[in-house]
């Protein structure tokens, strides 16, 4: 497709012409969640699973701290505020501390996935105060303790939970 835009002044001592050219994108199917689709209750700090089909364009993981909020064209909104994503793929995306700890607890939000300019139906999910989980085993060294790295008798291991909730007074959105 071309647009051309002709325009001369009124006078007619100034005119211009100026083609565009381009087309549109083939349309793209929007990401959807699969029925019960999002795993384990949410809460401040929580890490949840969310099962679809078309959820990413690819598969990608988080390579730096913190953690962004897009991964393989995939975001993530929950009441509206976008969430931190550890992997995402075109049928699964792993979030991690889905809640901001501003948000409103013991209460239903809407879950909303966006790939690229596309969005999922809203799902809703229900936020309680804490839902705490051992996520990962970790050793001295910060590395996963794991059938390729098992902890060793006497050495220090750390565990990381998380879907506490709040842990201490003055943080974002403390009240």
């Amino acid at each position: 497709m071309t647009i051309t835009v002709k325009a001369r002044s009124a006078q007619g001592a100034v005119s211009g012409v100026k083609q565009v050219s381009g087309g549109l994108g083939a349309s793209q199917l929007p990401p959807v969640v699969a029925p019960g689709g999002i795993v384990n209750a949410a809460a401040p700090g929580s890490i949840i699973t969310i099962s679809g089909d078309q959820l990413a364009d690819g598969e990608s993981s988080y390579s730096s701290v913190p953690v962004g909020t897009q991964l393989a064209g995939a975001t993530v909104l929950i009441a509206d505020q976008a969430v931190p994503l550890l992997m995402a793929s075109p049928q699964q995306i792993n979030i991690k501390g889905i809640v901001p700890y501003g948000i409103e607890v013991n209460t239903t939000h809407q879950v909303l996935v966006q790939r690229g300019l596309t969005y999922g139906r809203p799902v809703e999910i229900d936020m309680a105060a804490a839902q705490p989980a051992i996520g990962l085993i970790v050793d001295g060294k910060g590395v996963p303790v794991d059938p390729a790295n098992p902890a060793k008798a006497g050495s220090a291991i750390t565990d990381l939970l998380h879907g506490a909730g709040r842990s201490h007074p003055g943080g974002p959105g403390w009240k």
